[in-house]
């Protein structure tokens, strides 16, 4: 700016003061701003100061007016006062809650409205204090990572963080960050934006879309779009229903075809062109094949979609696969006619009556014990059958049961012929297609022989509880690792003195570590409906921590009305050590067994010089031939031991012809021949 001054003589002294030297001096105006007015009408900012000029003589001769036009610093001070003004109120007025933090200390140094409308905090507990003072920050390490990313690149831009209220609620949002310098100093201006409702929206989507996948693989409906391009897209589960892979199966109107039974692909093409032609898709059943073979009934539905103009943009539609449908269908027809069979021919006499208790129908054998023909019922009552006061009784139940909607079950005994019966009759609400109720279908049953079972029952039960208690066997139920029930024979098994010491006992306290893992994968793969994995050896550990060799076998069975583990358990101590006696007797006739041979081997041989060691040759020869063959060890000793008598026959044949050095009559020779066939003898 261009600087003017300007010289004034004063005629007087009004701002004079004399010194004690007699000089006047002007005092030294401040720096002060005015305001002019242009010739066209704007006004100039000017700043102007005066000083005293003074003469040769020293005295002051007038004043010097420095002035300076400052228009245009003025406008820009004016533009930046607007633009922190406005800064200001997009500060305070921005729904994103701002911060200002000191870089140096991390302090609060400004922060606007909604960090207190969001997070709950006021301007006392969050001016002045860091970050992790206020405690706002969910996981103090994403702190850490925001700084440190401000530090090597100046800015964050939105980066997701978890935020704590003074609620304790917590808040997700993106936090984005910059450095700024305010005179000379280093701050950190962040923003952050509440993406809490937007992620719980996008969870809730997600979940929605969880749902619908899952909805769609319960009731076997998967989706699908097909434009008019040709491109065809499918849900997981329309994969799934076809038996293709998303990974390898691309689907198109050619490889979709593909899958359709030969004798439904014409059907489904006419289907399809109908479609294409704008014709509204209706429903259609087919067969698809499955790489495997099978074969799977689908129920195909669709709908057009057309653009402002109506044209056609592309269909969309659902597969069902309904072959348990298509099954149960022809299940039901077959149940019917089987129905139809069964009253026929069911023990239990069945009828069914009106709302007034007038019979409608009744089977041949309700018929036949009224000694009427079923057809003859029909728009009778009880009282056409029975005394009156029974026939009332029958009739009141019938009203209960209908005004109730609710099954009646009685069992009641009668005196037939002197004698005592048992009969056991249900009625039950007789409902039309729409649910309503048009009468009563009752059920009779002569229970007299279930009822000696029951007693036959109780008295069985009655006797496996005392066969428990003299058992020569433990057992015992467990469930979920915990002992419910035990046996005598098995507490005494365990050392325990009394029933009550074993109750809650874990049963991995009982079964040796050595085998608990095994025993546990047992269970697992019995209660699976592996067979074959019982009865098993195994070790046992008393209370006083002794430890002895079983025998278990495990079952499945229902105690106290939820599943259990049966365990029976033999204590084998004894037939172990029968076995380790056996076996050390069996060594011991082998051994004799093998002496015995040995001797007869060595006898053959002094008989037969010549032939000597020629047994012993053969043997090894035939087991390593046995060897070979990879048969088991068991056979190859059997021919090892085999093969060194295998000519004991020749102990039959006198001395002097198998000594004999010359020729051998013929006679001689036949003898020596039959020594292979003598062996069978010994």
């Amino acid at each position: 700016m261009a600087a003017h001054i300007m010289k004034f003589f004063l005629k007087f002294l009004n701002g004079g003061k004399k010194c004690t030297n007699g000089v006047w001096q002007v005092r030294r105006k401040k720096p002060r701003m005015t305001r002019f007015l242009e010739p066209m009408g704007g006004w100039t900012g000017c700043r102007w100061e005066i000083q005293p000029w003074y003469e040769a003589s020293g005295e002051i001769g007038g004043i010097i007016l420095f002035s300076e036009v400052i228009t245009e610093r003025k406008q820009m001070e004016e533009t930046l006062r607007e633009s922190e003004e406005k800064f200001a109120i997009l500060f305070r007025s921005s729904p994103d809650p701002i911060l200002l933090t000191a870089i140096s200390d991390g302090r609060v140094i400004e922060a606007n409205d909604s960090i207190y409308r969001i997070t709950g905090y006021i301007p006392e507990e969050v001016i002045g204090r860091t970050n992790l003072e206020i405690g706002w920050w969910v996981d103090p390490a994403d702190h850490g990572r925001y700084i440190e990313m401000l530090q090597k690149q100046g800015r964050v831009v939105g980066m997701e963080a978890a935020f704590r209220a003074k609620s304790g609620e917590i808040r997700i949002g993106q936090l984005s960050g910059e450095l700024i310098d305010i005179q000379g100093s280093k701050y950190i201006l962040s923003v952050f934006r509440d993406i809490t409702e937007r992620r719980q929206m996008e969870e809730a989507l997600s979940e929605k879309d969880g749902l619908l996948t899952e909805s769609q693989q319960i009731a076997h409906i998967g989706s699908w779009r097909y434009d008019m391009e040709g491109r065809i897209t499918w849900s997981d589960e329309t994969y799934h229903i076809y038996g293709v892979s998303q990974d390898t199966f691309i689907p198109n109107a050619e490889t979709f075809i593909n899958l359709i039974h030969p004798d439904d692909r014409s059907a489904m093409q006419a289907w399809i062109n109908a479609c294409m032609s704008g014709e509204k898709p209706g429903e259609l059943e087919f067969r698809t094949v499955l790489p495997d073979g099978s074969i799977r009934f689908i129920s195909g539905r669709g709908d057009l979609k057309h653009n402002t103009v109506n044209r056609l943009i592309y269909m969309a539609g659902t597969a069902q696969d309904i072959t348990e449908r298509r099954q149960a269908d022809d299940a039901l027809l077959k149940s019917e006619t089987l129905y139809r069979s069964l009253v026929e021919h069911l023990p239990q006499l069945i009828f069914i009556k009106d709302r007034n208790s007038v019979y409608i129908s009744c089977n041949a054998k309700y018929a036949h014990s009224l000694g009427i023909k079923p057809e003859e019922i029909v728009g009778k009552d009880d009282s056409a059958f029975y005394p009156r006061e029974l026939a009332e009784k029958y009739r009141a139940d019938d009203r209960t049961v209908i005004d109730t909607g609710t099954l009646k079950d009685i069992e009641e005994k009668y005196l037939v012929e002197g004698a005592e019966r048992w009969v056991h009759t249900i009625k039950l609400p007789y409902r039309d297609e729409h649910g309503n109720i048009i009468g009563v279908l009752g059920i009779f049953e002569d229970i007299t022989e279930h009822k000696k079972v029951e007693v036959a029952l109780l008295e069985s039960e009655e006797r496996y509880r005392q066969l428990l208690e003299v058992a020569p066997v433990g057992i015992a139920v467990h469930r979920k690792d915990k002992l419910l029930f035990i046996n005598r024979t098995g507490a005494r098994m365990l050392g325990a003195s009394s029933l009550q010491e074993l109750a809650g006992k874990p049963i991995s306290e009982i079964v040796h570590p050595e085998g608990w893992e095994a025993a546990r994968d047992r269970i697992r793969r019995m209660l699976e409906g592996e067979q074959g994995l019982y009865p098993v050896e195994d070790k046992y550990i008393r209370l006083d921590g002794t430890v002895f060799p079983v025998e278990v076998v495990a079952t499945s069975l229902t105690y106290e009305g939820k599943p259990a583990i049966q365990i029976i358990v033999l204590d084998i101590t004894e037939r172990r050590h029968m076995e380790e006696e056996r076996r050390e007797n069996v060594q011991k006739l082998i051994k004799a067994m093998e002496s015995t041979i040995e001797a007869m081997a060595v006898t053959v041989e002094m008989r037969d010089p010549y032939t000597a060691g020629h047994q012993r040759r053969v043997t090894i020869l035939a087991s390593a031939i046995a060897r070979e063959m990879c048969l088991s060890e068991d056979q190859v000793y059997g021919i090892n031991l085999t093969g060194i008598v295998h000519d004991i026959g020749k102990i039959s044949v006198p001395a002097e012809i198998l000594s004999k050095p010359g020729r051998l009559s013929e006679i001689e020779l036949k003898l020596i021949k039959m020594h292979p066939r003598l062996v069978t003898i010994y």
